[in-house]
């Protein structure tokens, strides 16, 4: 035998070995990293690297041969029993541990992110004939930013086909723009198993048709068990265009619905046709013998998504049946219908049109309560499985052109809507790691609270506020952000306007720069008295240029109507000198080297208010 053949030879017999003995021959260590620290047979994934190692272990038993695999997952146990960790009964899936964001590279350009392609973007997970048929839990976890344009191929989304017995749940899928040729859906673009508790935002487009917010479709000559949606939701845009085919539907849940239950879903996103066949919730579904769609207790905003109707073929038999039980396996039940937003909106639990939303989504004993209802301006949330409402509700619509803005430790800070009073909810966004505060007035558009202390030099603490406007109906949101910072000497730590028998504590307006300040007076009212006090009680305090006056003070002003504007400044105390003979450094005696000293502080730079106190006109007749 030729020495090459037989260093070959020799290579293959040591990989041989070292898989039978439960090692990778790539990267093959004496130490194996466990990827199941919970044992709960789901191998964890943390990155986007073991993420798209997932298309190499469709099954997920986590052994998987190949160069990918071993690099996304190294030093890993790779053959049975305990592969990746996982207990004797095997690996049946895997799960997020973190959020995923696909914008890898400069921020909003796609170009140059990791998995960028040349254009493509994502390749989907699986294939049409061998689709992922485990489990993936995303734990609550989301995965921002999945980019796909492939228009010459069928079955796109985050993964191309979930088989019968796949299950994806969980899971969220934000800012998604998911582009193909038919069959093209946010979480995947064929089901055949189960998607349980997820929800994904963005846009979808299908240059032929069976485009869906969440789902493609769900054609499969299988019966209604096999694909099932629960308890999930899209905001997404969806269209399709029907290039070069008889009809294009689009869903905004699901584009062609041939199979199973959808239970306890809605979708909001807008929906396009190019011919016509668009649905809110569903495009195609078909009810015969071999294939049937059905659906319980699901709904779609017929305002948001421009549809009136949902199902746009083959449904009239389906359509007739009667309203679900509340329980996810419990026989063919069948309600779905289109709601104006705030009918979807109002409800404020487990009442109404959500009567059967309370489900068992995990097969143990009780319903899982999935839901988070919000006020009458939110869409229903999922806080089920990891989940956080928070993470879901209220982009920022901009209502307010600089939200954010500074406040100091101890001030007493007013969230104010600043226009004609209506109805407003002022809420603070939880979040473990900042406390919470209370707000005054919680009910309307003008709130207090206190700065909390715990904000130093190196860490500030930022609280986020919504603010819903409930007015005649309509709901609008905005957010605001106030960061809490060290009080600092040359600062005002109080403002207040009287007008018209009313006192206003003031806080910064809704300004970067936090220290512009507005306050709104009635028509006659003609004169304001201003407070102000600084932090130190020795910086002196400039009003409209006038003399500066050390400790608080108090300006009357006359009001015209409109906008008075005034300028205040806030200039720091000189510091002290020191003290009769400690004015000089002895000097050191010889050989000892100069004598150390303390850095002094820079001065502080005197610091500029900008107070407008707004006079709304006096009314006048016409003639």
């Amino acid at each position: 035998m030729a020495p090459r053949i037989t260093a070959a030879l020799g290579l293959m017999l040591i990989a041989a070995a070292l898989l039978l003995a439960g090692m990778d021959p790539v990267g093959a260590s004496s130490h194996f990293i466990d990827y199941d620290t919970d044992d709960d047979g789901l191998i964890e994934v943390d990155s986007l690297g073991k993420l798209n190692a997932i298309r190499y272990d469709l099954n997920g038993d986590g052994v998987a041969a190949g160069n990918a695999y071993g690099t996304a997952f190294p030093d890993r146990k790779a053959a049975a029993p305990n592969a990746m960790g996982c207990p004797n009964s095997g690996c049946i899936g895997y799960e997020l541990t973190a959020d995923l964001d696909f914008d890898t590279g400069t921020k909003g350009d796609r170009t140059d992110d990791e998995y960028y392609n040349s254009g493509a973007g994502w390749f989907p997970v699986g294939t049409t004939a061998n689709p992922y048929t485990a489990i993936f839990r995303g734990n609550g976890y989301i995965i921002s930013n999945l980019t796909i344009n492939r228009t010459l191929n069928t079955n796109i989304g985050l993964f191309a086909r979930i088989g019968a017995a796949g299950r994806i749940d969980t899971l969220g899928v934000t800012n998604a723009d998911i582009r193909g040729l038919a069959a093209v859906g946010i979480l995947t673009g064929s089901n055949e198993g189960n998607i349980v508790a997820c929800y994904t935002t963005g846009r979808v487009s299908a240059h032929e048709d069976a485009a869906g917010g969440l789902v493609g479709d769900t054609w499969s000559p299988a019966t209604m068990e096999a694909s099932r949606i629960v308890a999930s939701y899209s905001t997404a845009s969806v269209a399709a265009y029907g290039l070069g085919v008889a009809n294009s539907p689009a869903g905004g849940l699901v584009g062609g619905h041939a199979n199973g239950p959808v239970i306890g879903s809605y979708a909001t996103g807008r929906v396009t046709s190019g011919d016509g066949h668009g649905g809110g919730l569903t495009a195609t579904n078909l009810s015969s013998a071999l294939w049937v769609g059905t659906y319980a207790d699901s709904y779609w905003d017929t305002a948001t998504t421009g549809q009136t109707a949902s199902s746009t073929s083959n449904d009239a038999a389906v359509i007739a049946g009667t309203a679900g039980t509340g329980s996810v396996g419990s026989g063919v039940f069948v309600t779905e219908g289109g709601h104006t937003t705030a009918e979807l909106q109002s409800p404020a639990g487990y009442t109404g049109i959500y009567a059967n939303w309370n489900l068992n989504l995990d097969g143990q004993d009780g319903n899982d309560d999935p839901w988070d209802f919000g006020n009458f301006c939110q869409y229903p949330a999922l806080k089920y499985g990891g989940h956080e409402a928070s993470r879901q509700w209220g982009a920022d619509t901009d209502d307010f052109p600089d939200n954010d803005f500074i406040a100091y430790i101890g001030q007493t800070i007013t969230l104010d809507a600043g226009r004609p009073a209506s109805a407003y909810l002022w809420e603070q966004i939880p979040d473990a790691d900042v406390p919470a505060v209370t707000l005054s007035g919680a009910d309307t558009g003008r709130v207090t609270f206190t700065a909390p202390a715990g904000a130093t030099d190196a860490a500030a603490i930022v609280l986020n506020f919504k603010l819903t406007t409930l007015a005649a109906g309509v709901c609008a949101t905005d957010l605001v952000e106030v960061t809490i910072l060290p009080a600092q000497p040359n600062e005002l730590t109080a403002l207040t306007v009287t007008a018209g028998g009313n006192e206003r504590p003031l806080t910064p307006a809704f300004a970067s720069s936090g220290r512009n300040f507005e306050t709104y007076v009635g028509a006659y009212t003609t004169t304001a008295q201003i407070a102000m006090a600084a932090v130190d009680e020795a910086a002196t305090i400039s009003f409209n240029g006038d003399d500066p006056v050390a400790g608080a003070r108090m300006k009357t002003v006359g009001l015209a109507e409109g906008h008075n504007r005034y300028t205040i400044v806030v200039t720091p105390a000189e510091p002290e000198p020191p003290a009769e003979g400690e004015d000089e450094v002895d000097a050191p005696a010889e050989g000892e080297g100069e004598t150390d000293t303390e850095a002094e502080a820079e001065p502080l730079e005197p610091v500029t208010y900008h107070l407008n106190i707004r006079r709304q006109p006096v009314p006048r007749l016409a003639f």
